[in-house]
């Protein structure tokens, strides 16, 4: 199919679809069920502009992101249905190639799901993708995925099925994980596809630059579908050099800009490329973990740490902390306090060590990257790395949040890549001894120490037997556990642990705090854990760093 000549697809289907009406809150390729018309009428248009390959509006028809709006179970249906209505726009004028892009989920180590499962969504796509000319891989950022997409589809379709697999790239030419063409190039150069290119990203511009640096890195075709830039023949132009085999429009395309593309005068290379080698990153030695911070170093020499969760960014608080001889004090996300600058000033004005909370949901890897590349940065080395509650969403959980800290210790970003910068981050993960499935935990807690995690600290505890049971589960990864304190006061409290905080509290400790046995519950709890963990966490409902105090004296 690729025989040296250039080959024209079309441009974008969502965005002209939402200019004609489209619900912008559902998604597009639900049309291929409910208006097909108005997908024919599109694939049409852009076929009477002059596009030699039409693209079946199915871009995102995987059952990941189906399922977000209830349509996993109708992954087929959708995508016959995309296929068909192509076809008979085509009428055998135009190749109908498979559009298919990536899952919305990061893959492992940095995000959840697995690259069989991965292969497995695409190879279910690519099944039902059936009587497509060629398969077109669209706006992916991260080459496992691509990768998993790749090896998904030749399952399903076969070895002969032609594949044409593009990656979008930020402004200066990198994939979201940092890596640059001359090193994404030849991961891409080695995929069994037949051609290799950049579509979406900012423009033309960002598109055709890191074009440039790719074709170095690969012998196979090019492709160039990049968004619409300010004007049709501006996007036109840019092809003019660029010796892509084929051509087409991403975001923001319309007919017009396929018409000028068609009518522009470029041509596919037929030069020979020779290939360049790029080194591998070389991680540094992290330094030593005793030396990151006071806490790591009382860690590391196995001496007893006692933190106390401060909710307010108040340096009197903190100064009768370290009085208290108190080691740390941790600052959990609240709405009313940036974590971050509050730790900064009570470092400085306290002269106490802080643990910041990093929380990944909401958050994208590359932001949680630049909070953590900050926090070292303003003298701030003690972070717990937590996944979060709440409805936000999650790029990269616990466990991908601790990779990234463990990458940067080691001077690599989050893609692997080398950085100038060497953080020392003493790295912490949560641990849930009372987690309804301690399997799962376990497992979860292993995931974390594989991806650098140095110390834990638990959920409050309330059941010893519980505690005792997880450390025997997971004391042979030599990760000291800091066990959390959680003193109630009285019933109230109680009642609130157990059914807003989610915390199972024994019944038999119910029955003493209700007798009054408060204070003498939690002095027990305390005695225990000196002797079962590496160290105390208090934390209290109202924050009361006084109670804080007295538990850590006690």
């Amino acid at each position: 199919m690729f025989a040296q000549q250039r080959w024209i697809t079309d441009g974008a289907m969502a965005t002209l679809l939402f200019a004609r009406g489209a619900s912008p809150h559902r998604p597009v390729e639900e049309l291929n069920l409910k208006l097909a018309a108005l997908v024919r009428d599109v694939h049409r248009d852009y076929l009477s502009a002059g596009a030699q390959i039409l693209r079946t509006n199915t871009f995102s028809a995987n059952r990941i992101r189906l399922a977000q709006f209830d349509l996993e179970t109708k992954v087929t249906a959708i995508n016959n249905a995309g296929v068909r209505i192509a076809r008979e726009a085509a009428q055998d004028r135009a190749f109908v190639a498979g559009s298919i892009g990536p899952t919305g989920i990061r893959l492992a180590p940095l995000g959840s799901l697995t690259e069989e499962e991965a292969r497995q969504i695409f190879r279910q796509q690519a099944a039902t993708l059936t009587g497509v000319d060629l398969f077109i891989l669209e706006t992916f950022r991260d080459v496992s995925e691509l990768s998993a997409a790749v090896l998904g589809i030749r399952e399903a379709a076969g070895e002969e099925v032609v594949i044409v697999a593009h990656v979008s790239v930020e402004e200066d030419g990198r994939l979201e994980d940092g890596s640059t063409p001359e090193r994404y190039g030849p991961a891409l150069n080695a995929l069994p596809v037949d051609a290799i290119g950049i579509n979406c990203s900012s423009g033309p511009h960002s598109v055709f630059q890191a074009l440039k640096r790719l074709a170095a890195a690969t012998d196979k075709p090019l492709s160039a579908i990049p968004g619409c830039g300010s004007s049709a023949a501006y996007f036109a132009e840019r092809f003019g050099q660029s010796g892509v085999t084929i051509a087409g429009g991403c975001c923001g395309t319309t007919p017009e800009h396929i018409h000028a593309l068609r009518n522009a005068k470029f041509e596919a290379s037929r030069a020979a490329r020779k290939l360049k080698t790029v080194s591998t990153p070389k991680a540094k030695t992290p330094i030593p973990f005793a030396e990151r911070s006071q806490l790591a170093e009382k860690l590391a020499a196995k001496q007893f740490v006692t933190i106390a969760d401060l909710f307010t960014p108040d340096v009197q608080l903190a100064k009768n902390c370290k009085q208290a001889g108190i080691d740390a004090v941790g600052l959990p996300n609240r709405s009313y306090m940036n974590t971050l600058g509050s730790a900064c000033v009570i470092e400085d004005e306290a002269d106490l060590e802080t643990i910041v909370y990093t929380v990944a949901r909401g958050r994208s890897a590359r932001d949680l990257q630049r909070d953590l590349l900050a926090t070292d940065a303003l003298g701030v080395y003690n972070v717990l790395c937590v996944t979060g509650i709440g409805m936000g969403p999650v790029d990269v959980d616990s466990i991908g949040l601790t990779r990234i800290a463990s990458n940067l210790n080691r001077g690599l970003d989050l893609g692997g890549n080398e950085v100038v910068l060497q953080t020392a981050l003493n790295i912490g993960v949560a641990v849930n001894q009372s987690a309804p499935d301690l399997d799962k935990e376990v497992a979860r807690f292993e995931a974390k120490a594989r991806a650098g995690a140095e110390f834990a600290i638990s959920q409050p505890v309330f059941d010893l037997a519980q505690f005792e049971a997880l450390m025997k589960r997971i004391g042979h990864l030599k990760i000291p556990v800091i066990a959390t304190i959680w003193p109630l006061a009285n019933l109230e409290d109680a009642h609130y642990a157990m059914h807003e905080a989610h915390l199972p509290i024994p019944k038999t400790l119910l029955k003493r705090i209700a007798a009054g046995e408060a204070n003498k519950v939690t002095r027990e709890l305390v005695t225990a854990l000196r002797k079962l963990s590496a160290g105390l966490r208090i934390t209290t409902r109202g924050g009361s760093i006084q109670t804080a105090i007295d538990v850590a004296l006690h």
